[in-house]
């Protein structure tokens, strides 16, 4: 039996958006919507570090791409990390999201050990049960080495986004 966990965290609503820098578009550079420090701070060896999955994904600045609930899947492999968007932002088509989403599920598997693979759904994904999906080997093959290694120092962690925004 698959165990799934839900956590309804809704990405991009926290605090009362008055925070200078609160909003992120999708023309924002990388280095300026990720939060290298907590990065650096919530890596984790486990996908069920709630806590820490949680404050890793919101560093990697999903409001980008728009609203979304965060759900774990750690019953079997693969290991997965699951972006719900109940809203998009204004301007994000399903391209724009893939390519938002390709970048930060490349940092998410740079700073949780364990997890295999991100996906993601837009709202009109939901009925048909589709979406983005990015896996540890893509990511790796992205960067031209393993992003786990790359990502195992802040400094690392920086040159990864450099290499994203290269690309």
């Amino acid at each position: 039996m698959a165990v799934s966990a839900v956590l309804v965290v809704v990405a991009g609503c926290a605090g009362d958006g008055s925070e200078e820098g609160a909003d992120v578009t999708m023309d924002s550079a990388l280095s300026e919507a990720i939060d290298v420090a907590s990065l650096e701070e919530n890596r984790t060896p486990y996908l069920g570090d709630n806590s820490r999955v949680v404050a890793l994904v919101g560093a990697t600045g999903p409001r980008a791409v728009g609203e979304s609930t965060l759900e774990l899947r750690t019953g079997q492999r693969p290991y997965g990390l699951v972006l719900n968007f109940s809203a998009v932002a204004d301007g994000v088509t399903p391209d724009v999201a893939d390519d938002l989403m390709m970048d930060r599920a490349t940092l998410l598997l740079a700073t949780i050990d364990n997890v295999d693979e991100v996906r993601w759904t837009l709202p009109e994904d939901v009925d048909q049960g589709e979406g983005g999906v990015f896996t540890r080997g893509e990511a790796d093959a992205l960067v031209g080495s393993s992003v786990a290694e790359i990502g195992a120092t802040a400094e690392g962690l920086e040159e990864l986004v450099s290499r994203l925004e290269e690309d």
